[in-house]
Parts: C-alpha cells; structure tokens; sequence
C-alpha cells in the first residue's frame, strides 16, 4: 500500500479558436425556435464550429451539429421550469462548452442530451481572469444542479464547486 500520490489537475485554457467566434444572437417573438413544445431562443443549427454567446444565458438554446463548440463568458443560469429554461442537444449532435462563469440550474429545468451518451456533452469551467479571447471572465466557480434538473455529460472544472439537490 502505498500513500503518496500526487494530482495536479490543471487549469482550463480556452482555445484560441475562440477569437473568431460566431456570435450567437437572442431570437424572440416570432423569430425563436420551436421543438417539441419548447420554445428556443439560442439556436445553433450550421453544423461544426465556434460560437460564443456573450451576455449571461438565462433563454432556452437548442443545438443541432457535430462539433460544435460554444462559448459563455459569463455563464448560465436556468431558473423557473423547462418550458422556458432548458439546453438541448439533439440527437446525433456534440456540444464542447466553454464557460468563464457558474452554471445555475434551478427547478423544473434541465440540459437534455438527448442521446444521453455523455462523451457527446462536455463542459469546461474556465478559472478566473482574461481568457485568450481577451474577455475578463468571473470564473467558473459553481456548478449548481438543483430542483427536478438533469444532465448527461462530463465535467472539467477544477475550480468549481458542485452543488447538487432535490429530485435532479
């Protein structure tokens, strides 16, 4: 037996891919995107790349692509219930997201991968400071799944602190 291991888990880095992003515009009213039921405001439908959504999401986003990669600087904050807070990734789709704040599911919400294969849904919480696309970024600090909410994905975040309660 021995006890003398050592792990160091490094920092995420965003890739530089990044600095040419497609920004990802708000849909509203008649402009937003409807799935089984759901309504969408963040839609992500031209295949593989780079995108970047740069205020706090707290809107419903819908992917369809393979790799696909998407940005958010300042995070993600579900509250409420999953006709008008959920992610979801469509079958045959993968999402990388790279996110420079908390994540916050709270209630009836979710991310629904909807293959529920988890090496198809990744999320990496960035540290605090100026990422490589020259954003300052709060940090990843919290991963926070609360309420009825659910994931199917992995996780790389050594900074942040998971939160998990109720039914979720």
């Amino acid at each position: 037996v021995l006890n003398d291991m050592n792990v160091i888990y490094p920092s995420v880095v965003l890739p530089t891919n990044f600095n040419s992003a497609i920004t990802v515009s708000k849909l509203n009213g008649a402009n937003a995107y409807v799935k089984g039921g759901f309504t969408f405001n963040y839609v992500i439908t031209n295949g593989s790349g780079y995108y970047k959504i740069t205020s706090q999401v707290k809107d419903p986003i819908y992917v369809k692509g393979t790799n696909v990669f998407l940005y958010l600087p300042s995070g993600l904050t579900f509250n409420g219930n999953a006709a008008n807070s959920t992610m979801w990734v469509e079958t045959n789709s993968d999402l990388t997201i790279y996110t420079g704040g908390d994540i916050d599911t709270k209630g009836n919400t979710g991310i629904n991968n909807i293959s529920q294969y988890a090496p198809a849904f990744a999320i990496f919480g960035l540290p605090p400071g100026v990422d490589t696309a020259g954003d300052n970024v709060s940090g990843c600090l919290n991963l926070a799944l609360a309420g009825s909410g659910s994931i199917v994905a992995y996780v790389y975040a050594p900074q942040t602190f998971l939160h998990m309660g109720g039914s979720g």
